[in-house]
């Protein structure tokens, strides 16, 4: 059987930046966040650069702050048929819930697991 495994909390907070917190604000916290204003200087491009992004992609943002399967924090026991589970055993889709991971998720129909 394939089970699949989502979290309700869509993002983790602590891997948002405040533009990004600010943009979903209404979406996170049910009311809007003020965008931060000005400018920063970024020394890997030797240039001022602004603070709000214009750039933001929810699915891209979803992938990267988005809840993350991970050993020993998601889960510390998973075993199938007597082997013992690894994070690269679940295959990441995105859902309305944010990162969903499935378990057993048929990949390669010639190679089932």
């Amino acid at each position: 059987p394939a089970v699949t495994v989502c979290n309700f909390n869509r993002f983790e907070e602590n891997r948002l930046e405040a533009d990004t917190q600010a943009y979903l604000s209404a979406l996170l916290y049910g009311y809007s966040l003020p965008p931060p204003q000005g400018v920063y200087y970024d020394p890997e491009l030797n240039q001022l650069v602004s603070v709000v992004r214009t750039d933001l992609d929810p699915v891209n943002t979803t992938l990267e702050a988005g809840w993350q399967l991970v050993k020993d924090w998601n889960f510390y026991v998973c075993e199938f048929k007597g082997q013992e589970c690894t994070v690269a055993d679940f295959k990441h889709i995105f859902t309305t819930y944010g990162n969903c991971y499935t378990f057993n998720a048929v990949i390669d129909p010639e190679n089932p697991r």
